[in-house]
């Protein structure tokens, strides 16, 4: 309750305000009688005191240091009977309190300290055993639609007929999750745009109640966090209302918000087990199953409740949450980063939902920390839309994705391929950037491949195939090399070589019999050709490393 509902009571009517600048929106908790000085360091917060000022009669500078005391552990006001030791309040007392705006009440001579100690002190503990039993009420009646399956529309129609009142919930991102009684477009615009200054002034979101700057506009709104494991998931708005709504007591919000968090900790699981089921049938598409080969029909059917179609294009998108340790996807005990991989999986599956309908798929990969996109058609705007799911993770949970395509095919038989395609990149594979977060699969080409070869397996390939001309000890080997490679550039051309090296033509017949001497090959076979081709080819890279 506030100060300024408690002295709207007919009994406490005749209790003033002194001073202008003092607010009367100030939460009263508690009342306290005194004429101790030093009674700050006693006095519960959210307090309103009560005295006669006795203690700085002729002493206004003592005064200025009590009022500036009580203000700095909340106190919320101070209620001071004049007339029986201080007549008035000096100038420069009013002169603080204002400052501070610290509301300074006068109580009229004709009643006691006592009357309005009790009087008020039984109004506040009255109030606050109906709110407890209205929270308890809304407790009993959200946590039997809780029990009985009902949907989130349910209850905020519920909530909103309590308060009379729009009530909206937002997700993370600041997009409408679901919105209740009487919230009609503009109040949900609204909601929207509020959640957005909010992250503004906070930089992010506030784990405390968010109220709409006054001055702002007249629809007032207030923005209350849901709790999720690690962080604030959904925020509940309600629309059209003076800072908390009166019908919502702190009790009552505690508990709405609590069934809330209740309510979306339990979505999770749902989320979970919705994800499992699309990740079967991943593995069918990636043919995980040893024992088991689908065909396309089978394929098409098992696929259909998932969007699968059939069609002549087909292309894998891999997102990669990074991770800096093994542990797997715990299904039973969710932490932080389940709770973060299912919220993103939701988010990102309904965006591309909306977006693309079924020309895109989006499957979870729970044990890699991974998610698959599979496009049933090409997309031109794709690469915008990831950068924007890029930038919404990336604020929302400080995630960065990383995307990865693999290379399109006609038949579904071969997504498996374009799925290994797009994972070589975060391999260590080949790829094409053209964003920092998002990279295109290109093969690999020879000299990328023997990097995966040892050299000393390289070395004995060039000797075995070139003998001494592999790796030259003196200028003639090496000349002989130089002719031999040019000679099979040339396609066993001797006039082309010997206008390529500049050289007679006896002389590059004289040296290429030389190379069959020492090769002991026919260069009229090709596959003996290729072969010394090779070899010449991996002699250089072994050269070069």
């Amino acid at each position: 309750m506030t100060l300024k509902e408690l002295l709207m009571k007919p009994e406490f009517s005749r209790l003033t305000l002194i001073n202008r600048e003092g607010d009367l929106e100030r939460t009263v908790l508690t009342v306290e009688s005194t004429e101790t000085p030093d009674v700050a360091a006693y006095l519960p917060g959210n307090s309103l005191l009560l005295t006669t000022g006795m203690a700085f009669k002729d002493r206004p500078e003592e005064f200025l240091k009590f009022i500036q005391s009580l203000n700095d552990i909340s106190c919320i006001g101070l209620a001071i009977k004049l007339g029986r030791f201080l007549d008035e309040l000096a100038p420069e007392v009013i002169a603080l309190a204002d400052k501070l705006k610290f509301p300074l009440l006068r109580i009229p001579l004709e009643c006691t300290l006592g009357e309005v100690y009790h009087g008020m002190l039984s109004h506040i503990w009255n109030n606050e055993n109906d709110n407890l039993l209205n929270a308890l009420n809304i407790q009993k009646k959200f946590s039997t639609l809780l029990l009985s399956g009902a949907p989130m529309k349910n209850m905020l129609n519920n909530l909103g007929m309590l308060l009379d009142k729009p009530v909206v919930i937002l997700d993370l991102f600041g997009e409408i999750y679901e919105y209740g009684y009487k919230c009609g477009p503009e109040d949900r615009k609204l909601s929207r745009e509020t959640f957005a200054r909010m992250e503004e002034v906070f930089s992010g979101q506030p784990d405390e109640p968010y109220y709409m700057d006054e001055q702002c506009r007249t629809d007032k709104i207030c923005i209350f966090p849901i709790r999720g494991i690690s962080c604030n998931t959904y925020y509940l708005c309600v629309l059209h209302t003076e800072k908390v709504p009166a019908e919502l007591s702190s009790l009552m919000i505690e508990e709405v918000l609590l069934i809330f968090g209740i309510y979306f900790y339990k979505n999770l699981y749902l989320i979970c087990n919705k994800a499992r089921f699309k990740e079967e049938f991943l593995q069918i598409l990636l043919n995980r199953f040893e024992k088991e080969t689908w065909t396309r029909r089978q394929m098409l059917t098992l696929g259909e409740r998932y969007g699968f179609r059939a069609g002549s294009y087909y292309r894998v998108i891999v997102a990669q949450i990074p991770v800096t340790d093994q542990k797997n996807f715990q299904i039973g005990d969710f932490t932080k980063r389940e709770e973060r991989y299912l919220l993103i999986f939701q988010w990102i599956e309904e965006k591309l939902r909306k977006k693309y309908g079924n020309k895109i798929m989006f499957l979870p990969e729970t044990d890699r920390w991974r998610y698959v996109m599979i496009m049933q058609e090409e997309l031109k705007d794709i690469e915008k839309v990831l950068k924007d799911i890029y930038q919404r993770i990336e604020k929302g949970f400080g995630i960065l994705l990383r995307f990865s395509f693999g290379n399109s095919t006609e038949r579904p038989e071969e997504i498996s391929r374009s799925y290994m395609e797009a994972l070589e990149i975060f391999q260590g594979g080949s790829e094409e950037k053209t964003e920092g977060y998002i990279s295109y699969y290109r093969p690999k080409n020879i000299m990328e491949l023997l990097k995966s070869v040892s050299g000393n397996q390289i070395q004995e390939l060039c000797l075995y195939t070139l003998k001494e001309l592999a790796y030259p000890k003196d200028e003639m080997t090496e000349e002989l090399k130089k002719t031999l490679s040019t000679y099979l550039d040339c396609r066993c051309s001797v006039s082309k070589t010997a206008e390529m090296m500049f050289l007679h033509r006896n002389t590059i017949k004289y040296r290429i019999k030389k190379c069959e001497e020492i090769l002991n090959i026919d260069f009229e076979n090709p596959n003996d050709c290729f072969s010394l081709q090779v070899g010449l080819m991996l002699s250089d890279y072994r050269k070069g490393v």
